[in-house]
């Protein structure tokens, strides 16, 4: 497992880059934000280590 067998959840920073590119193409085109996310290269290794529940927080 890519993150370790003791991890709980993993925390994305996204403020430029491929994710944060991949993630806004989607969401443009109506995708929702947490499908968009697993759909990332960060969302696709995460899901392939079973984190599948995404949860959003925008920072303000």
């Amino acid at each position: 497992m890519i993150f370790g067998s003791r991890a709980t959840e993993i925390i994305g920073n996204w403020q430029w880059g491929d994710n944060l590119t991949d993630f806004n193409s989607l969401t443009s085109r109506g995708v929702s934000p947490e499908l968009a996310a697993l759909a990332t290269s960060t969302g696709w290794q995460a899901a392939s280590a079973g984190f599948n529940d995404v949860k959003i927080k925008y920072l303000s």
